[in-house]
């Protein structure tokens, strides 16, 4: 079964392509949120909360480096379906 240009595992069910592809794709809102905070933009959080994180600053890296691991977990469901 192959739905995209990439190539899947023999007799890969269909939900578990959607299923695996989905699990990539869940972190996308929370990753784009954390950058956005990293780069200095409250999206809802107080004054007070944003020095807590030291935002925009030292605490941008650990939101950064937060986003990029939750992707590359999510990234990893890909990898049950392909060889």
């Amino acid at each position: 079964m192959s739905l995209s240009s990439g190539r899947t595992v023999p007799g890969v069910p269909r939900w578990a392509f959607w299923a695996a592809h989905g699990a990539a794709l869940v972190n996308v809102p929370s990753g784009l949120w954390r950058v956005g905070l990293a780069a200095g933009f409250s999206l809802g959080l107080a004054d007070s909360e944003m020095k807590a994180l030291h935002t925009p600053g030292r605490g941008s890296i650990y939101l950064i480096a937060l986003s990029v691991l939750s992707e590359a977990f999510g990234a990893l469901a890909l990898g049950l379906i392909r060889p």
